[in-house]
């Protein structure tokens, strides 16, 4: 896969859904008509809309409903987006699988997969498990792009968290390398809103206190990490821990 036009993509995606253009107010706001009223939609209306939108190869995605299916009902779209995707790869003739002949496959591939990433939840490190056993290759990236876009979402780590419980070899490397990109980045950061404080507010959601020894040593993200990294992060992940269990006792 293309990494930077994936990053393009979720750059382009993060800019058009905050910044509307004031040539086109009424477009946007016909948009989000159309947004609001999918979103009422039961499942079954929901999930018929984004079967059109997968048939014709996803052209004009994010002029549509698509992107507030995907952050409000995650757990319906991204298991549709990423069985259209097996079926595209899987097709002798790609482009049978779209009703719009127009359609590029290979885009539709590029695209759907970083839609998927942009959720930035538990159910985008699901379906980004199953594509890595398609092509570990070509979706190495989603991981990484999954969780980068866990932090606008605010919980990286919880997310991170979830991805280990999906029991997937291929997918806990990638978290893991993901978690000390960003521990040794942050090293000259601290306080509740630093990657390390996130990660240890999440440590304190996880074991529903202060984090103990005895949590560390059995943390899937600090027994994972190298453990040069995690000796060096070990206090004031603890400390942070403590602080995070402390600001949520008192709320």
């Amino acid at each position: 896969m293309d990494t930077r036009f994936i990053r393009n993509v979720l750059q382009i995606t993060l800019v058009a859904t905050s910044v509307a253009p004031t040539s086109a107010q009424q477009s946007i706001q016909q948009q989000e008509s159309l947004a609001n009223r999918i979103l009422r939609l039961g499942d079954a209306s929901q999930a018929s809309y984004v079967t059109s939108r997968l048939n014709q190869g996803l052209a004009a995605v994010k002029d549509d409903a698509i992107d507030v299916l995907v952050l409000n009902r995650s757990s319906l779209v991204l298991p549709m987006l990423e069985k259209k995707i097996e079926e595209v790869l899987k097709s002798s003739s790609p482009l049978d699988c779209f009703t719009d002949k127009t359609a590029d496959p290979q885009y539709f591939v590029d695209m759907a997969a970083a839609t998927i990433a942009w959720a930035g939840d538990e159910q985008a490190l699901k379906e980004t498990s199953k594509l890595l056993k398609i092509d570990s290759k070509r979706f190495d990236l989603l991981v990484e792009r999954t969780l980068l876009a866990a932090i606008n979402r605010g919980k990286p780590f919880t997310v991170a968290y979830r991805g280990f419980e999906i029991g997937d070899p291929e997918l806990d490397k990638r978290i893991v390398a993901w978690a000390e990109k960003m521990l040794i980045g942050d090293a000259v950061e601290s306080g509740a809103y630093s990657m390390k404080g996130r990660w240890a507010a999440s440590m304190a959601e996880k074991y529903s206190g202060a984090p103990t020894e005895v949590n560390w040593a059995s943390d899937p993200i600090a027994s994972r990490i190298r453990p040069s990294l995690a000796a060096s992060l070990h206090d004031e992940i603890l400390r942070l821990g403590a602080e995070a269990f402390d600001r949520e006792a008192k709320k």
